[in-house]
């Protein structure tokens, strides 16, 4: 029994502390992508011409993601292992990152991944804790001697 909650008291200190390199090299794996409900071809051709005519000279992000589709959300995400084929790069902003959203469906992202950490964590350590408490009371049972 109390080999069993040794061995339980290390993995849970283990679990508790490996989480966050798994985090941290999930997110160095995230990109920052703008979600979008993205058009079909046609519509997005026909965007990319009547943008050519109208440009001006310093669009904005908005200005080039409505090319391609409507915004979902208002800020940028990182998203921790996405499908290329639904990643879009204008060609108008290098630098912009779209990510075609159909349906409910919603990628990994690197926020949630951070919060599930901390959850997984916080709970391996106060299992650590407990697994180590009732492993010095039943030690400390074991060492005082029985009484005749």
């Amino acid at each position: 029994m109390i080999k069993l909650l040794k061995i339980g008291a290390i993995a849970a200190v283990v679990v508790a502390v490996i989480v966050w390199p798994v985090a941290w090299y999930m997110d160095s794996t995230a990109q920052t992508v703008h979600f979008i409900s993205p058009l079909d071809e046609a519509a997005v051709e026909v965007n990319k011409f009547t943008f050519e005519e109208d440009a001006e000279e310093n669009p904005t992000d908005e200005d080039i993601i409505a090319i391609y589709g409507s915004k979902s959300g208002s800020d940028p995400e990182r998203i921790v292992f996405p499908d290329d084929s639904k990643i879009i790069r204008p060609d108008e902003r290098k630098s912009l990152t779209l990510y075609a959203i159909e349906g409910d469906s919603r990628p990994l992202q690197s926020q949630f991944v951070f919060y599930m950490t901390r959850v997984v964590s916080i709970g391996a350590a106060v299992a650590a804790f407990g697994l180590i408490l009732l492993l010095s009371l039943l030690k400390r049972r074991r060492a005082q001697p029985a009484a005749a």
